[in-house]
């Protein structure tokens, strides 16, 4: 039997299930038992894998919640200005007021972060030239919010890249390794069979199955649930 080649888009738990299994059943072979440590080792770096994987999309879920954040707080404002403009205004088909609202300013708040922001990019630069001053307080506020959305955006970005880049990099190398040792391992238990005139399919027994390689593990105490 040829040891099922483990991919590297399955989960992280899929591997330590196979690695696991493979210790558990050498440690009852006294035949295999000293063939261990580099499963061992494996095993230990999946553990290791799991936390790093866990602390990216810990990183990137915080982001998000950093970008919905300034999001609502920059709906707020946009609220607030657009009220504002109302009163002083009273025309919706003034200049003025279609220079900030050509779209009405519901549909402006409905528009993701990266989009409102462009959106209002401007408005700071134009409210510091209007004569009302309740009009220009507006121009500190959205600058504020401008500044602060930005940063959020671009935290966003750099967390998504560090969860990429961990799995492009660490979890790809990490599967590579695994291959090959199970590999080399099932040559060793090969050879060893043949040495000791064990069997020609007790390398087999140390690994999983085709089919069962390729079904997602149920690990211990999980009831389905998310």
């Amino acid at each position: 039997m040829a040891v099922p080649y483990l991919e590297s888009t399955q989960a992280i738990e899929g591997v330590w299930s196979e690695l696991a299994y493979t210790r558990a059943r050498a440690k009852h072979d006294p035949n295999a038992r000293d063939l261990l440590p580099p499963i061992e080792a494996l095993i230990e770096r999946a553990k290791q894998l799991r936390t790093e994987q866990l602390g990216a999309w810990e990183g990137e879920i915080d982001a998000q919640a950093g970008v919905d954040a300034v999001n609502d707080a920059l709906d707020a404002t946009t609220v607030d200005f657009g009220r504002a403009l109302d009163n002083e205004i009273r025309d919706r088909k003034h200049p003025t007021y279609k220079r900030y609202f050509p779209i009405p300013p519901s549909d402006v708040v409905a528009l993701g972060l990266e989009s409102e922001l462009e959106r209002v990019r401007s408005w700071p630069e134009y409210l510091a030239t209007e004569e009302s001053a309740t009009l220009k307080a507006f121009a500190d506020r959205f600058r504020e919010h401008i500044a602060a959305g930005d940063a959020a955006v671009e935290a966003r970005r750099m967390a998504a890249a560090s969860r990429a880049n961990h799995r492009a990099a660490a979890i790809q190398r990490f599967f590579d390794d695994v291959n090959a040792a199970r590999q080399s391992l099932h040559a060793l238990l090969t050879q060893r069979a043949v040495e000791r005139r064990l069997g020609r399919r007790w390398a087999d027994r140390f690994f999983r199955h085709r089919s069962a390689a390729h079904r997602q593990p149920s690990l211990p105490g999980d009831d389905g649930s998310e």
